[in-house]
């Protein structure tokens, strides 16, 4: 019996955070959303996901100094998700130790391919849930039509 990957969203926009979530979960993922670092924290307690979605501007902490923290403590891969998608943000993220970025708004396609790449280092291999996951992955089947 294969496990469901598990995904947590990290978004303040609530609008946001449950449209990429209710897609994931359309998909077969299982998905626990989050409206900022710190309940992200206590998600991550209680269960370590196996991708991070990751708002990059969020207003009580952002999302590159959430990197640095969750890069020094775990190593789960992170796509950041960005509605700015700056040159310097994406660099500053991925120098931190993110996987992968998408740019706001994203078609949800996108998400789901990108998700299904950022699990694959955590031993998926394949397409959704049970198969494989990764950054690269999930970036080669969102840009399936």
């Amino acid at each position: 019996m294969s496990q469901v990957p598990h995904i947590a969203v990290v978004d303040d926009e609530k609008p946001a955070r449950d449209m990429v979530g209710d897609y994931l979960r359309m998909h077969g993922f299982s998905v626990t959303l989050c409206e900022g670092g710190a309940s992200l924290r206590q998600a991550i307690a209680a269960q370590i996901p196996d991708l991070i979605v990751l708002d990059l501007n969020m207003p009580e902490e952002d999302g590159l100094s959430i990197i640095r923290d969750l890069k020094q403590r775990t190593g789960v891969p992170i796509i950041m998700l960005t509605a700015t998608a700056s040159a310097i943000d994406r660099v500053v993220g991925l120098e931190l130790g993110a996987d992968d970025y998408l740019a706001k708004p994203c078609e949800p396609a996108k998400k789901h391919r990108r998700s299904a790449t950022g699990r694959r280092g955590r031993g998926c291999t394949g397409r959704g849930p049970g198969r494989g996951t990764g950054p690269r992955a999930l970036r080669h089947e969102m840009a399936r039509p």
